[in-house]
């Protein structure tokens, strides 16, 4: 079985602290906010090991980047998955009732370049 090395962009990681400090401070649940992020972290491991259980999402310009995603809880964790060397990246994680297009028109177009080059 393939290990696939699993990386967090800057986007992804701040989606993190953002969601983190909104449960904990803005909500004031610093315990919730932990488990949160913790169980999140758990269903990033998964991609480990069966990165292409989620599809390739049918819509554009996503679809064209062979951009995939999955639930976690109450968020929408977007990832990019490099079969050449064996990397799934985290692109976003955004909260499931957000507009999504809007909350992913940030996604880096030069990193979306270098992912069609892989393939």
């Amino acid at each position: 079985m393939t290990n696939y090395e699993i990386i967090m962009t800057n986007d992804a990681t701040m989606d993190l602290y953002t969601i983190r400090n909104y449960i904990a401070e803005t909500l004031g649940v610093p315990d919730v906010a932990k488990a949160y992020i913790k169980y999140i972290y758990s269903d990033i491991s998964k991609l480990k090991t069966a990165p292409k259980r989620h599809p390739v999402l049918d819509d554009e310009p996503w679809k064209s980047r062979h951009i995939r995603r999955f639930r976690s809880k109450n968020f929408l964790i977007y990832y990019y998955l490099d079969e050449k060397n064996k990397s799934v990246y985290i692109l976003n994680i955004v909260y499931n009732k957000r507009d999504q297009l809007k909350a992913l028109s940030g996604i880096e177009e030069d990193a979306s370049d270098e992912f069609n080059n892989d393939n």
